[in-house]
């Protein structure tokens, strides 16, 4: 195991090392493109990493649970590619849409029922109303609301009903997303010294979050892999 593992070693200090990159452009002021590109290029690493295991342990099983984080992180990476890399008021709706369709992967693999489903149908219309009566409703708010109602249940399913069969990893990680996008949705609405503060905390919850499910999915398709060997 000495390959994989000096291999998840150099793919971790990497993913420490574009956090850096990013934090460190945000402190200095860098051109909006150097911090784009860092923090993609830390998504792109975890899509390639999941890939990589996907391909080598993930494949034999297409229909596994497990799949479905993998299949997640490949489309957070597409959505990334609107929001982190070109990161224009024009594309934000088909980003945020894909960040919808990550969460809905997310609610699959932790086995959505009927209160679940329920409780982000009431989550959404209550943000698309509150969004309405602020005179902040558009098409890509209204997806936002969607997608910080499907990440909120996600959380709170990976740390109730789904615990026992759900890695630590990953409640973690989808924590750290849920801090991520709560972040996004304060500094809409603050100003000030809150604001930067919430700014700030953005790349610091997300980097780790994406870093953390994308650990979760490798140790289990690889602890699979090794039972299957054995």
């Amino acid at each position: 195991m000495k390959g994989p593992d000096r291999s998840i070693k150099l793919y971790l200090t990497a993913e420490l090392l574009l956090l850096i990159t990013v934090k460190a452009a945000d402190l200095t002021a860098a051109p909006a493109w150097t911090v784009g590109a860092a923090g993609f290029a830390a998504i792109l690493l975890n899509a390639a990493a999941a890939f990589f295991y996907y391909r080598k342990y993930g494949r034999e099983r297409r229909a596994g649970r497990e799949n479905l984080a993998a299949y997640a992180l490949f489309v957070t990476l597409a959505g990334d590619f609107f929001l982190t890399l070109i990161g224009t008021e024009a594309v934000y709706v088909p980003g945020i849409a894909l960040f919808c369709l990550a969460e809905m992967l997310y609610a699959a693999y932790l086995g959505p029922d009927v209160r679940s489903v329920s409780l982000q149908a009431v989550l959404t219309a209550a943000g698309i109303f509150a969004l309405h009566r602020t005179g902040e409703l558009t098409a890509a708010s209204a997806l936002g609301a969607l997608d910080l109602a499907l990440l909120t249940v996600n959380m709170l399913t990976a740390w109730t009903r789904a615990a026992e069969r759900t890695p630590l990893l990953f409640r973690l990680g989808i924590t750290l997303f849920f801090l991520c996008d709560s972040s996004i949705a304060l500094r809409v609405v603050t100003t000030g010294t809150v604001r930067e503060i919430v700014a700030f905390l953005v790349w610091v919850f997300y980097a780790p979050s994406q870093a953390a499910i994308t650990m979760s999915y490798v140790r289990s398709v690889t602890q699979e892999g090794r039972d299957r060997g054995a």
